[in-house]
């Protein structure tokens, strides 16, 4: 059901890499494929033999066939908020009940059954969406008010729960703040996350589990106060990296200058993996507007200047140089999706395909509105389409 070909949840890999190694990309000229009926709000789809997307305007879930047939759909539950994982079988779905209580439910792959679900013992925890669970070795990782929760994904047994903070913080001056953890990153060893609420203070600190859910390490990002950390964790072989800006810069690049009008400059972090230590740092131009990915030694970083153009860095990771930029008019670049030889990235409402060694383009594709950072899986690229209009989204595939 997963393999090298598929893209079965959210960063694709548990590593949150965004690196597909068994695909590729369609080659010029693209043409699209089909587009599915469209829906009032869909979420990132994932893909292993069927393509599994959740729609939280309806709280339904569907398995659609490569001929954009649709093989099933739940559509019971309350409300849907996060993206699906799928391994083994199951389709892990984070659903939201009338409570405002969070589920883990795992659905049968085949017919589309709830085959098990739990109270995760979360409340719905602000619009920094999506977070997603994380599946690795038959285990689902997944994000509590107060830190990170496993389960096994057959059945939903519980392994372990780890408390890293309270939910609710009070501040020196009588203000309050809820923590909202990042999407795991899982290793063979570690499991990775941080409190990614902009209001919270303290999301500059990196906590390490293992895998009996033992805390191994935290360490604070050595950046200024009123710095954070954003997205999630991406963990490579021996080195974990994160990207830090200033507080006033959002994640969708919403108040891109700084006081004095200029380009805010991000930080690119590069920490050992078992110690949490930095081993290397770099300064950019612009905000950093989604998660880096990486793939083959290459970290790929997205940034956004204050006159609305956008770019992509490719970081060698040994030798810490950029080996290439990208530069698009477009505004906001995509997190890429990243096959062996050419990449996919949004730029607004163009697809574009680049050489992964050399950052030149293959091919761009236009559409009627903005789309969303791409998937690859099969060949194919997937994006939802019409992202920021009052019109219906939908599921676009791109042969």
């Amino acid at each position: 059901m997963t393999g090298p070909d598929t893209w079965p949840q959210f960063a694709a890999t548990a590593t949150n890499a965004n690196f597909v190694p068994g695909s590729g990309v369609p080659a010029d000229p693209s043409t699209v494929g089909w587009r599915s009926p469209g829906s009032e709000a869909l979420l990132p789809p994932v893909i292993a033999e069927d393509l599994y997307v959740a729609d939280s305007g309806t709280g339904s879930v569907s398995a659609v066939a490569a001929d954009d047939t649709v093989r099933w759909r739940y559509d019971e539950f309350d409300r849907t908020r996060w993206p699906v994982a799928v391994s083994d079988g199951t389709v892990v779905a984070l659903t939201e009940n009338a409570d405002s209580h969070v589920l883990l439910q795992g659905i049968d792959t085949e017919d589309g059954t709830v085959r098990w679900d739990i109270d995760t013992t979360a409340s719905f925890r602000g619009i920094l969406l999506p977070i997603a669970p994380t599946v690795r070795g038959g285990i689902v990782y997944i994000c509590t008010n107060t830190g990170v929760r496993a389960v096994q994904i057959d059945d939903g047994t519980a392994e372990w729960h780890t408390e890293l903070g309270a939910h609710v913080v009070e501040g020196p001056d009588g203000s309050s703040w809820r923590t909202l953890w990042a999407t795991p990153a899982v290793t063979e060893n570690h499991v990775y996350t941080f409190d990614r609420n902009d209001t919270s203070g303290d999301t500059r600190t990196i906590h390490a589990l293992d895998h009996g859910g033992n805390i191994a390490w935290k360490r604070e990002i050595p950046v200024p106060d009123d710095w954070r950390v954003l997205g999630h964790v991406v963990a490579g072989e021996s080195r974990l990296f994160v990207v830090a800006h200033r507080e006033d810069v959002r994640l969708m690049g919403h108040n891109g200058t700084d006081a004095d009008g200029k380009s805010p400059k991000s930080r690119l972090f590069a920490l050992d993996a078992d110690t949490g230590d930095t081993a290397w740092r770099t300064d950019f131009e612009g905000a950093a507007p989604t998660p880096p990915a990486l793939a083959g030694g290459i970290l790929f970083v997205t940034s956004r200047r204050n006159d609305g153009s956008g770019r992509l860095l490719a970081y060698d990771v040994e030798s810490q140089c950029v080996r290439w930029e990208y530069e698009s008019d477009r505004g906001v670049v995509g997190t890429p999706a990243v096959p062996p030889e050419a990449l996919c990235i949004s730029e607004g409402d163009r697809l574009t395909a680049l050489d992964v060694q050399k950052g030149e383009p293959r091919w761009h594709l236009g559409f009627e509105s903005s789309v969303s950072a791409p998937i690859v899986a099969g060949g194919s690229v997937y994006v939802v389409d019409r992202v920021y209009t009052d019109q219906p989204m939908r599921v676009v595939r791109v042969d």
